[in-house]
Parts: C-alpha cells; structure tokens; sequence
C-alpha cells in the first residue's frame, strides 16, 4: 500500500522515456537468450570487440538482468516508465486522492493516460482521453491528472493516443478496501501473506510484408482471414441481438 503525503495524498511521478527490450542500461550492452545453450549472452559492444563478440553471462542472473525490460524477448525500442516495463503498481485505498504526475520524455510525440476501470464520478475530465477530456501531454512537458479512486478492485493505467500502449506505457492499478475480509470454501479467514499482480499483454508477430506480394497470398491466406472476420462479424451480431432484446 502506498503512503500518502502529508496532505493526505497518493502523488507518483513518472517519467516517460524511450528504451529497449532486451537491453540493460547499467552495462550498456544488449543481451539475448540462446534456447539452444539455454543461455543468457551480453552481446558485446565496445569498438575494440569483433562483430558479434557475445559473452555469456556467469554470475548471478538476478542481478544481472534486474535492470532488462524483456517484454516480447525481440529487441525493440519501447517507452519505458520510470526505467521499467510495465510500470510500478499501484496501490491505494479506496476513496483515496491520487495525483499521477507524468512527464513526457519521448522525443516529439505526445500521449495521454487512462485509469482503466475507475468511474471517476464527477472528475469525467480526468479520465485521460486526449482531443476529447484533454489536449495530450505535448513533447517534453508534464501533465498532472488528481482524481478520487472510487471503484474498488484490480485496475490499471496505459497510454491512451495512439501505439504507447504497446509499447510499455502501462501498469497495475489497485483500489482496496481496508475493512475487506477473505474467506475460504470453509468459511475460514483467509490472511494473506503476499498478493500478486499480474499483467498480461498479447503480443502479435507480423508477417513479413513480402506476403503482400506474393501471387498466392490469397489463395493461401485470404480464406483463413476471411473465415475470422465472419466469426467476428457473428459475435457482435450475437450481442447486439442480445442487447436488443
């Protein structure tokens, strides 16, 4: 849980900065996995290396990869938040004041943040959706969103413009309820020793675009994807028949 300031509020700062996958700051090197050696390799990057020098990592892996964002395991450029993909969870109690301060780092691009799952009854300009409750966040510029978390539960914050999202911009949100009390099938009060968040995110690998060019694209593709696009097409048919009635 977190601590609010003297003023009785949960304030964060983050900074939004750009990053890579697969990479670790504090040794300046990039580093892959080899699934054949089941090996982590720091790939070696000084001018005096040969191309391609690897070495493979021997001391303490913990400590050696706490500061590596592996997302997808490809090597990316990512939009790290403080550092970190995902962002640090938060926690705060329910009705608690929060201000997310964010500071916006990423070159020339802008962004806008969202608070999945809250209501935020009243504070509807908070909510983080850019051309419509906000201007973005503009190039190296800060933004504060101060809001009540009204709706218990296991949330969470991404970038709400356009591909942050994907790129890193996102963390648990949780809202808790002090009094709350857990009980098993038994009816036995449950005390919780440790609580875990986890966040999941889809990751969807391209086909090269040279299929586009290819003579049988349709004939080999084009019934598959035409045969997913009826399905989605029947599933909200099927909803809005339900909604209907």
């Amino acid at each position: 849980m977190a601590t609010p300031d003297a003023d009785g509020v949960y304030r964060f700062t983050y900074e939004l900065a750009f990053t890579y996958s697969m990479y670790s700051p504090s040794n300046n090197t990039p580093v892959l996995y080899d699934v054949n050696s089941q090996k982590w390799i720091r790939l070696n990057s000084t001018l005096t290396s040969a191309c391609n020098a690897s070495n493979v990592i021997t001391d303490d892996l913990d400590f050696a990869l706490q500061d590596v964002n592996q997302f997808s395991g490809l090597h990316v450029r990512m939009i790290s938040i403080n550092g970190k993909i995902p962002g640090d969870t938060i926690v705060v109690p329910l009705g608690a004041e929060v201000e997310m301060n964010f500071k916006n780092r990423i070159g020339t691009r802008s962004l806008s943040v969202h608070v999945h799952g809250l209501d935020k009854m009243g504070l509807w300009y908070t909510d983080g959706v850019a051309f419509v409750q906000q201007c973005p966040i503009g190039p190296n510029s800060d933004y504060s969103y101060r809001f009540v978390a009204d709706t218990a539960g296991t949330q969470f914050y991404h970038g709400h413009l356009s591909t942050e999202f994907g790129e890193g911009v996102m963390g648990g949100f949780l809202v808790k309820k002090t009094v709350e009390k857990t009980y098993d099938a038994q009816n036995n009060l449950m005390v919780m020793g440790r609580e875990y968040y986890t966040l999941l995110q889809v990751f969807i690998q391209l086909l090269p675009v040279t299929n586009f060019f290819k003579g049988h694209w349709n004939h080999r593709h084009g019934g598959r994807i035409a045969s997913r696009i009826r399905s989605i097409r029947q599933i909200f048919q099927t909803i809005e028949r339900t909604l209907g009635s």
